[in-house]
This record gives C-alpha cells, structure tokens and sequence, in this order.
C-alpha cells in the first residue's frame, strides 16, 4: 500500500526527521539551512520529497517549524532540467535517499548547458536586487559556488565547507553593486560528488 502524502508528511512533522523510504517517494532529502550547514537555533526544518504521483502542483506543507516541499518525479526532472536551485541542491544531496530503481540514473546525472547556467545567474541577481536583506545576499554567495561547481563539474555540492561558511556569512551591502569573486581556497572543482 503506497501511504498518503499527508501521511508522509505528518510522519515527518512528528520526527522533524526523514523516515526510512516509502514506497511512491523516488528521493527525498534534507533542505534549507541545515543542508548548507548554515542553521542556527531558530532554524527550521525543511525537507524535499520527490513522488512518483502526478500532481497539478508541488506542495508546500508547513507544519510549525517543519516545512515539506513535495513534487511529483516529472515536476522536479522539469526543474532539473531548467536549472532550478532548490531541485539541483535536492538531486546532488549527500543526504538524499533514492529509491533503487531511480538512483541509477539520477546519480549520473550532470548539469550542463546554457539554460542551466542562465538560470543560476538570474537568481543570484534577483537575490542582490529585489526585497535585499542580509539572507538574501547569503544565498546569493552561496549560489555563487554552486554556479561555479556546475560550471567546473557539471554538479554541485549544497553542503558547505567551514571555509565556504564563512565566506558566505560575510557577505555586505557591497555584494549589491559587484558580485565578489571567489576567494582562492573555495575551490569549485574540489570534488562535489
């Protein structure tokens, strides 16, 4: 029996942890500040699901301070495709759990193309211009090393490094005007398996 999404989901809600894999979830993962390693006390708890449901749309369930992000398999292949963040950080998750019949072939998967890259500049920029705060500008650094490990591998790495940290916890006003470069021990082509 394939359980329900809100069962799912209120399992998670419960544990504020992923439960074993159940049968119709394809992947599912830890999202957000804690994948980064940029949580703080008040963080919450986000997570990704990929199912093998269709859906009119992704689901966005908040339950106090878990936040479950669910998307039907064809949904998050479209994202990955189109180079959407949050979908790519999912995929390449060391975190993530995948079902044996999919992990084949998403494992193998690489992130190449203009569209790819496009679509990580112009979130960086909406991150350095529209509704800027401190956060926004975080993320905005830390899509910076994500772009260049897709650029570099052809996959990227959501789980920052101490060095990459405080790099992107550094991140000022200044970053509105001119993206900073990347400092030389941030090294996009370290292995982001």
């Amino acid at each position: 029996m394939i359980p329900s999404t809100q069962h799912i989901v209120d399992l998670i809600a419960k544990q504020r942890a992923l439960p074993d894999l159940q049968p119709g979830v394809i992947l599912q993962t830890v999202h957000g500040s804690r994948l980064y390693g940029l949580q703080h006390p008040g963080s919450d708890y986000d997570f990704s699901l990929v199912v093998d449901r269709r859906m009119p749309r992704p689901l966005h369930i908040i339950r106090a301070d878990v936040d479950v992000t669910v998307v039907s398999v064809d949904e998050f292949m479209a994202q990955v495709f189109r180079g959407v963040p949050q979908a790519l950080e999912a995929l390449y998750s060391a975190s993530a759990q995948i079902t044996d019949a999919w992990a084949p072939f998403l494992r193998r998967w690489r992130s190449t193309g203009t569209l790819v890259r496009s679509t990580f500049r112009r979130t960086q920029a909406a991150f350095r211009r529209d509704r800027v705060t401190s956060k926004r500008l975080i993320h905005a650094r830390r899509l910076q090393i994500e772009a260049a490990q897709i650029e570099s591998c052809g996959r990227l790495r959501p789980e920052l490094t101490a060095t990459e940290i405080a790099w992107v916890l550094g991140a000022t006003t200044a970053d509105m005007r001119m993206p900073p470069q990347l400092p030389e021990e941030i090294n996009p082509a370290r292995n982001p398996a």
